[in-house]
């Protein structure tokens, strides 16, 4: 019998999941690597964010690198972020991974709620607080969530192998994402 080859899936969303925020879309994305692919990237990751002047203790969000925002009081220098993606793109370059791209449009779910609040005398607000009331205000991610759990383990049982789940935590969202 064979070692089965590990696999991660590291997933992460895009906008905003519940349908009374604001935003006609939301995105969820997967990335699928080996596991001890992921390992060595993850040395060499520390590596280069040491060699590029970003802390190793923190994750690189997108909006520490392409928006105004800040990191301990300190936005972090175009020079250092040219330096950074330089050296990332040599590391992704040679990197076998599988990425899942899932997009959902909130604009016929948003209309099914006008729809019911007319219907019901009631404002658009009502209807969001009793999603929310009945814990179904996430139901946007939760779709999304398990559509690409299953893409996930069809990817492992054509592999034949095994996997993991990781998502960064938000504190707010940990509910959606376990009962997904």
């Amino acid at each position: 019998m064979h070692k089965k080859e590990t696999y991660v899936l590291f997933f992460d969303e895009s906008g905003k999941s519940k349908i009374v925020d604001i935003g006609n879309h939301f995105l969820l994305c997967g990335l699928v690597i080996n596991k001890d692919l992921h390992m060595a990237l993850s040395s060499y990751m520390i590596s280069l964010k040491n060699k590029s002047g970003i802390s190793v203790s923190k994750n690189i969000h997108d909006f520490d690198l392409f928006e105004n925002e800040k990191i301990n009081g300190k936005r972090i220098k175009i020079s250092k972020i040219d330096t950074f993606f330089e050296r990332l793109l040599r590391l992704v370059e040679g990197s076998d991974f599988e990425c899942f791209v899932l997009l959902i449009d909130k604009k016929p779910y948003i209309k099914k709620m006008e729809k019911a609040s007319r219907r019901k005398n009631v404002s658009l607000g009502a209807i969001g607080k009793y999603l929310k009331r009945n814990q179904a205000h996430d139901f946007l991610y939760e779709i999304l969530a398990k559509k690409l759990f299953l893409r996930f383990g069809n990817f492992l049982y054509a592999e034949d192998s095994v996997g993991e789940i990781v998502a960064e935590s938000r504190r707010w969202d940990d509910h959606a994402t376990l009962s997904a």
